[in-house]
């Protein structure tokens, strides 16, 4: 639902058939929106974000702005993991690293050295003790379409339309970044007629799914499927010639 149409968002659970439908938040009054959801990988908690004051109340904030909060399973037990003092820098979605042991949220920066209109992609225990941005010390890349997380959490794709790193509007390229190593480096070297987008990775992280698409075919008749190493090398077509 929109807020423009004065209706409000909720979280709800369903079976897979669409039955025994509940509500697990029940704001009513306007700006307090819930909605974002996302499942812990165990399955006890939920993810979400919300305008909804932070006593949990069904009021908006003072700040008007977005906060991360966390619930259990059945809606039970609400409380908030990251605070936002400002709508200009509260995030704009969150998922859970793998295994639950954090989260990764993306926010407008304004730190030195950020670029308010990328802004960060950071890092969160789940129980919101400690933020750090992913990308400490480096210049942030322009994600398009948020972060592909490998299976052990340590490593993130990235389809970038025009890096700080590299100038090439226009063009579409994957990057990794290494949380361990701090670095982020492409993957792919597309030519001016191509771009790479939707990265995947495999189960055990040591290959990369991607797509290839053939700038103006509109209707994704020269898109092909691609392989590569979780480094980047050994790069081959799946599909199409």
């Amino acid at each position: 639902t929109s807020r423009k149409d004065s209706r409000i968002e909720n979280i709800w659970t369903a079976a897979a058939d669409g039955s025994a439908a509940k509500p697990l938040t029940r704001m009513t009054r306007p700006n307090t929106d819930c909605g974002g959801a996302e499942w812990s990988p165990d399955g006890s908690r939920i993810l979400f974000l919300s305008l909804r004051a932070l006593d949990g109340s069904d009021t908006i904030n003072e700040e008007d702005a977005l906060n991360l909060w966390i619930m259990d399973a059945d809606g039970s037990n609400p409380r908030v993991v990251a605070r936002f003092e400002d709508p200009d820098t509260s995030p704009s979605s969150a998922e859970w690293l793998p295994g639950g042991k954090g989260i990764v949220f993306h926010a407008p920066g304004k730190d030195e050295g950020s670029l308010p209109e990328l802004g960060y992609y950071w890092v969160l225990n789940d129980d919101g003790a400690e933020r750090s941005p992913l990308s400490r010390d480096l210049p942030v890349l322009h994600c398009l379409r948020g972060l592909e997380i490998s299976p052990d959490g340590r490593k993130f794709l990235c389809e970038s339309f025009d890096s700080p790193l590299r100038k090439q509007k226009g063009r579409e390229t994957l990057w990794l970044y290494d949380r361990d190593a701090n670095a982020q480096s492409p993957l792919t070297q597309d030519v001016k007629e191509e771009a790479s987008r939707d990265p995947r990775w495999s189960p055990d992280g040591k290959l990369i799914a991607f797509s290839r698409h053939t700038v103006g075919f509109l209707d994704g008749s020269a898109d092909r499927l691609w392989i590569m190493d979780a480094e980047g090398k050994n790069a081959k077509a799946l599909t199409g010639r």
